[in-house]
């Protein structure tokens, strides 16, 4: 009687999220939460700042390098070709700085918010695409627009728009894997739309590979020589684009690809603790973390590892669901829309996990600012998963089937419990930022010592306009870049100031910044000229010195 009455109030509640209205409200308040999201996070780090220097370089006819400039002659620039990320953001962002001539908060944000609103329409499509009643698109475009994704909320250039092509892709593979009359052309498109998202980042090669590869598969195993046929011209295309990126990527740099020089070897301890997906696709960990701090005292270690236990028996759960579905008799016979979906996220996020293992696994941790860092603990990486696991939750919201039993009743119903408080928070705080914008933005520089920096230059240059300014810092290049990007000189070898200082041919202020813990390292430089002490930050220093022709 109870699973009857549980049931009937879902239908209700569907029938409410099903009108018209229902769906106009919930794609505005999406599209709106995920706007102000965007313009509250959104800053300029050094990720960033790499893509901003490579674009401006491109409008200024240079290709996709960053101009730097050493203290034995300062006024010839190098161009440093070394392919950090691939081409894509730059030259997507170019036309942005364009028409904003320049300034980077507003190129960069308009073009975040672009990607932020087209992800929430792509995947509605998807939704659509899939067979999902009208309730569950809503729903899903509320997470969507109101969820707070670190893919999103880290402001970082490439993550986002890489997930937007790869979703694109995936819609587009499920159009042609149900069609047994897919033109060649259709497949070479699907085969381009594969390999997009690497123009981008450099960790999607085996899943443009996968995908053509589950096609293959699928029809081997159904003995339909069309989809082998169409897998292979799929496979063919995939491999020839991704041979023409990295050939273009190695006569432009030098390089196929880059990655950051990082002692090999096998590092198995690397692989004990992995970013907790499955937690973190319904609730946001900053939050939770900040809550039970504040309410219970617990420290964030202790939730993180609480939750890796929860993310295993989850993990394990979710691997025990799929495969009873694969193993159904009737689900490769019947290969409809949202069973492609399901093939189709399966084998991206196993791709994802593999390759993230992989990497952890023969690359030693990278010493950061905020301690050791490999790339199974980076949580957005999974940004994919995060989208694949959120679809497959309301999918399994609208089927009557998880209510019949408590052991299935129990993890539905706190997952629900947490997604809807994550959303109606986010709702609630982005309202509160609407209204008092300037407030919240001016106090959460995340980066403070770079919002420092760009205040620093625009200041000077104000009082100033005919002082020539170079900027520096060791063991972090944006501020380098940020300085030749607002028209100075950014010294990329600032180590040698010890011996020397750069030649000017008219007046000149230098901006150095130092880490303490780098601070012995310019013992002499600070001793023998008249360095002036600006302003410290938690583990950093600003210096400034007038250089005279």
């Amino acid at each position: 009687m109870q699973a009857t009455d549980r049931y009937r109030s879902m239908k209700r509640f569907s029938a409410f999220l099903s009108s018209p209205l229902s769906g106009a409200i919930c794609l505005l308040l999406s599209m709106a939460s995920r706007t102000i999201n965007i313009l509250y996070v959104s800053y300029t780090g050094r990720d960033k700042m790499i893509g901003i220097m490579q674009s401006k370089s491109f409008l200024q006819g240079h290709g996709f390098v960053i101009p730097q400039y050493f203290i034995n002659n300062p006024d010839q620039p190098v161009f440093d070709h070394t392919p950090y990320w691939p081409p894509g953001y730059p030259l997507l962002l170019a036309p942005f700085l364009k028409l904003f001539n320049f300034q980077i908060y507003n190129a960069t944000t308009v073009f975040d918010i672009i990607v932020g609103l087209a992800l929430i329409f792509i995947i509605r499509r998807i939704c659509r695409q899939i067979g999902f009643p009208k309730a569950a698109i809503n729903i899903m475009t509320l997470v969507t627009g109101c969820f707070e994704y670190t893919f999103i909320s880290d402001s970082l250039p490439t993550d986002a728009v890489a997930l937007l092509f790869l979703l694109i892709a995936v819609t587009y593979f499920i159009n042609i894997a149900g069609n047994e009359k897919t033109p060649v052309t259709r497949l070479l498109l699907a085969s381009f739309l594969l390999v997009l998202p690497n123009f981008f980042r450099y960790a999607y090669p085996a899943v443009s590979v996968g995908i053509p590869l589950l096609l293959m598969l699928s029809g081997i195993f159904l003995k339909e020589k069309k989809k082998v046929r169409q897998g292979a011209i799929l496979l063919a295309g995939v491999l020839c684009f991704l041979g023409l990126f990295f050939l273009y990527m190695r006569s432009t740099t030098g390089l196929f690809n880059y990655s950051l020089p990082t002692e090999r070897g096998l590092y198995p301890e690397n692989l004990l603790h992995w970013q907790p997906v499955v937690p973190a696709s319904f609730i946001n960990m900053a939050f939770l973390g900040s809550q039970l701090f504040r309410h219970w005292g617990i420290g964030t270690g202790t939730m993180m590892s609480f939750l890796e236990i929860i993310n295993i028996l989850a993990l394990i759960g979710i691997l025990a669901i799929f495969i009873r579905w694969f193993r159904a008799r009737d689900f490769f016979k019947n290969l409809n829309p949202l069973r492609w979906f399901l093939l189709t996220g399966f084998v991206i996020s196993m791709t994802v996990f593999l390759s993230l293992g992989y990497l952890s696994l023969t690359y030693a941790n990278q010493n950061t600012q905020n301690g050791g860092w490999n790339y199974v603990y980076e949580s957005r990486y999974y940004a994919f998963i995060f989208i694949f696991l959120q679809v497959c939750f309301v999918a399994i919201l609208f089927r009557a089937k998880w209510q019949k039993k408590w052991y299935t009743l129990i993890p539905v119903v706190i997952a629900a419990l947490m997604l809807c408080a994550e959303i109606t928070h986010n709702l609630y705080f982005n309202t509160k930022l609407a209204f008092s914008f300037q407030t919240y933005k001016s106090a959460v520089y995340r980066e403070q010592d770079y919002q420092y920096l760009a205040d620093l230059i625009r200041d000077t240059k104000a009082i100033n306009p005919g002082l020539g300014i170079m900027t520096a810092g060791y063991h972090d290049d944006y501020f380098a870049y940020r300085g030749t990007y607002e028209g100075g000189k950014g010294i990329a070898d600032p180590l040698r100031l010890n011996e020397q200082l750069p030649k000017v041919k008219r007046k000149t202020v230098l901006f150095l910044m130092i880490y303490d813990k780098d601070k012995d390292q310019f013992a002499s430089f600070l001793k023998n000229n008249p360095v002036k002490e600006l302003k410290q930050f938690d583990f950093c220093r600003f210096y400034s010195l007038e250089l005279d022709p």
